[in-house]
């Protein structure tokens, strides 16, 4: 499926699950026969994200204030599922928007699991992001990831020295 962007006539090629082109803003996609929209992260989402994070254990951005200035912030381009103007999932993705992105974050909600929800979301991140390739590091989501057409490589998560 392709989608033709009605302002800048670019071609953005749609996952099979979404029937409107996320990189055009919205998407609608089509869950275990429930629907949730796809829509680019904005201000009126933060409360919805910081509560998901909250919900996963992700402290950093469990407050509004924090989501807000991070999800928006310039370089990054974050995603938000949203059924019944509740927010069920969300990718957030950092990317110099041209060669390099990383995947910073994808969550979906407990109970909205395995529905295609995390897929569309890389996807529509990864798409909006300008990037050639995404990188990314996880704990626990390995077949997922395998699940995309990718490279595996060794990865390693750098944090300042407190100790001093």
């Amino acid at each position: 499926m392709k989608c033709i962007h009605p302002v800048s006539g670019t071609v953005h090629l749609l996952h099979k699950c979404t029937e409107q082109c996320v990189d055009c803003n919205r998407g609608t996609l089509t869950a275990m026969g429930n629907k949730c929209e796809v829509h680019r992260f904005d201000a009126r989402w933060a409360a919805g994200v910081a509560s998901l994070c909250k919900e996963l254990g992700w402290h950093s951005y469990s407050d509004a204030r924090v989501a807000k200035r991070g999800y928006s912030a310039p370089g990054v381009s974050t995603f938000v599922a949203v059924s019944n103007d509740e927010v069920i999932g969300f990718a957030q993705v950092l990317s110099d928007g041209i060669v390099q992105a990383f995947l910073a974050q994808v969550g979906v909600s407990e109970k909205h699991r395995r529905q295609g929800i995390a897929r569309a979301l890389v996807i529509a991140a990864f798409q909006n992001s300008g990037a050639q390739r995404l990188d990314l590091i996880t704990d626990d989501a390995h077949e997922f990831y395998r699940s995309f057409a990718h490279r595996e490589k060794a990865g390693f998560r750098i944090y300042p020295d407190y100790a001093g």
